[in-house]
């Protein structure tokens, strides 16, 4: 488990709600694993693991979505702002944000469907 730096009072607080499940060096928080329970039902908890590796290593970044496609990349960047330390990968219809140091974000903070009236705009 991992619990942020902070002053105890705060890390008692929030124990419960940074609790993450690590698969090999990519952390899922608990937030991450409900979304996918939501919007990934076909999938079994067994292999989130797979899932996420896949789309971590494998799915569509906002860069390459800008030459194969800017309309559906201008989409991400606009709906899935973040800070430096957000990558955003594009993996079978749904976007799965990881958090950490640019280049090496290793955890998951959620996965969100992209709606099909607007796959349907952009593609």
């Amino acid at each position: 488990m991992l619990y942020y730096v902070c002053n105890q009072e705060e890390n008692k607080k929030h124990k419960e709600e940074v609790k993450e499940m690590e698969y090999g060096k990519i952390k899922i928080t608990k937030h991450a694993r409900q979304r996918l329970q939501e919007r990934m039902p076909e999938i079994d908890s067994s292999n989130y693991a797979q899932v996420v590796q896949a789309a971590r290593y494998k799915g569509e970044t906002e860069g390459s979505l800008k030459k194969t496609n800017p309309k559906f990349a201008k989409y991400i960047s606009q709906r899935f702002y973040g800070n430096k330390s957000t990558e955003i990968r594009v993996y079978k219809n749904h976007v799965f944000v990881f958090f950490g140091s640019k280049g090496h974000s290793r955890v998951l903070k959620t996965v969100v469907d992209i709606p099909e009236k607007q796959l349907a705009k952009i593609i």
